[in-house]
């Protein structure tokens, strides 16, 4: 509003003041000449008599028009408006002097409620009083007997007081009111506030599962790598043991066929350089492995600290709502005390229980809206929680996956071992051909353990491979949480919204 209450129902009270003068004028003028026309007026009274009081009431409506027009919110515009409607009773009393004319001064102290102000009321019946008095001096035989006149000024005095106990009470009852709506309207204004940091934080909220829904996929896409790459480890160490196999048995047929030793010990060299290479390529492999896994644990404890992060947020925000609802209760209690003052005063309360009223639907609303808010962060911390539960499973699978590189990674130093071993052997043999014989048992002894270690591999890429699937399956899991998370802070933005559209 633009206008507290008091002065926008002063200046709506002038409109009102306005259409009673006119009133009164048209039931005078219709009075007078229904009078007129059935013959009971004096020879002096005419209708050009009627005519110009006409004329004087147009002009005297005129003037009193252009005033509200520019001086509306003025405080002495009320006084005009009393005077106004003094001035053209008393006239209409000159040009009808009939005693029963005084009953219309009444209208004025009527008229003078309108404003519940008790000056401008005692005022009235003072002005009233008195012009009664100059009128009598005038015109004497308006007078009546002195008992009817001693009654007359009595019941202009018991007008007053009841009227200025009346406009007492009233002029109360808008302070009251007053103050009641500048309540509502800061609780309404605070409530709007708070409505806004809620969007704030939501957005922020929003924004932050978008960045961690980011992460997560590209961790989930890193897992992936990582799993192709351990499938490839794993078909590396198959095929190396079924090439080892082959050494195995071609020792054999070295050991039957020296004839042909020449060209297995040739083979054999370019196995060994061979093997080398994958044990370089499977070191390499895991070496990155380490580094991947390092690299997503600390992206996952990052993600713990954020996820923690926002249900403390989620906590403030749900006291901030606890609050709001509080306020809206009191704001409910307030409406219904005034509707019960308002009812008290009967029907000059009548236009402020209407106020009341929406005041306390609006009351209502923010309780409703408030609950469905609670309800909303419910689900968000329920979600929090559950998603702070999953990171740490996910951080004890981390761990494991971390062991099992670990051991992977003894594992390839062992191979590389064994790999120095074989490349030594075939040195020795291509240097020492006549001692291949005696030393055959030996090499086929240290090729079994290099089957033995290459199966060992094998079967340590495939579990590494399993726990890379259930890792990928919980990076998955972790992507649809975050996504609902983030729902739920878009909902709980438009909520939000919602409120200060309805404010």
């Amino acid at each position: 509003m633009s206008h507290n209450l008091m002065q926008q129902n002063t200046i709506e009270n002038h409109y009102r003041a306005l259409k009673v003068i006119i009133g009164v004028v048209i039931l005078i003028a219709i009075g007078t000449t229904g009078t007129f026309i059935a013959g009971k007026t004096s020879d002096n009274f005419t209708i050009f008599t009627i005519t110009s009081w006409l004329v004087f009431s147009a002009v005297i409506i005129g003037i009193v028009f252009i005033l509200l027009r520019f001086f509306e919110s003025k405080v002495w515009m009320k006084w005009i408006m009393v005077m106004a409607l003094m001035i053209l009773v008393m006239s209409c009393r000159v040009i009808s002097p009939v005693i029963e004319t005084v009953s219309m001064m009444y209208i004025v102290v009527i008229m003078s409620l309108l404003y519940f102000d008790i000056r401008l009321t005692l005022f009235t019946c003072a002005l009233c009083i008195v012009s009664d008095w100059i009128l009598l001096q005038f015109m004497p035989f308006l007078k009546p007997a002195t008992n009817a006149l001693v009654i007359r000024y009595f019941t202009f005095i018991f007008a007053a007081v009841a009227a200025g106990i009346g406009s007492i009470a009233t002029h109360r009852l808008m302070l009251l009111a007053e103050t009641r709506e500048k309540a509502a309207q800061e609780a309404g204004a605070k409530l709007q506030n708070e409505a806004t940091i809620i969007e704030k934080n939501a957005a922020a909220l929003s924004d932050t599962t978008s960045r961690i829904l980011e992460v997560t996929r590209a961790n989930q896409e890193s897992f992936r790598q990582i799993d192709s790459s351990i499938e490839e480890i794993a078909a590396t160490a198959s095929t190396q043991a079924t090439e080892t196999e082959n050494t195995s048995r071609t020792i054999h047929e070295m050991m039957e066929a020296l004839n042909n030793i020449g060209s297995n010990i040739s083979t054999m060299s370019q196995l060994a350089a061979r093997f080398a290479e994958i044990v370089k390529a499977g070191r390499n492999s895991m070496d990155l492995q380490i580094t991947a896994v390092q690299k997503t644990s600390q992206t996952n404890q990052a993600t713990t600290q954020v996820v923690e992060h926002l249900n403390d947020q989620s906590m403030e925000i749900s006291k901030i709502v606890s609050t709001i609802s509080q306020i809206a209760d009191q704001t409910g209690l307030l409406a219904l005390n005034a509707a019960i003052e308002a009812a008290r005063a009967g029907e000059a309360g009548r236009g402020f229980a209407v106020v009341a009223e929406e005041v306390r639907k609006l009351a209502d609303q923010a309780a409703e809206a408030t609950g469905l808010i609670n309800k909303i962060i419910s689900d968000v911390l329920e979600n929090t929680q559950e998603t702070v539960s999953k990171i740490h499973e996910l951080n004890q699978a981390f761990q494991e996956q971390a062991e099992a590189v670990e051991q992977s990674s003894e594992l390839f130093n062992e191979i590389e071992e064994h790999a120095l071993v074989i490349e030594g052997s075939v040195n020795e043999i291509s240097t020492m051909i006549e001692e291949m014989i005696a030393s055959g048992e030996q090499v086929d002894m240290s090729i079994q353990h290099i089957s033995t270690g290459s199966q060992q591999l094998a079967a340590s890429s495939q579990e590494i491979s399993a726990i890379a699937a259930e890792q990928s399956k919980a990076m998955q899991t972790m992507v649809d949480d975050i996504k609902a998370l983030q729902d739920l802070a878009a909902e709980l933005s438009r909520q939000a919204a919602d409120m200060n559209v309805a404010k």
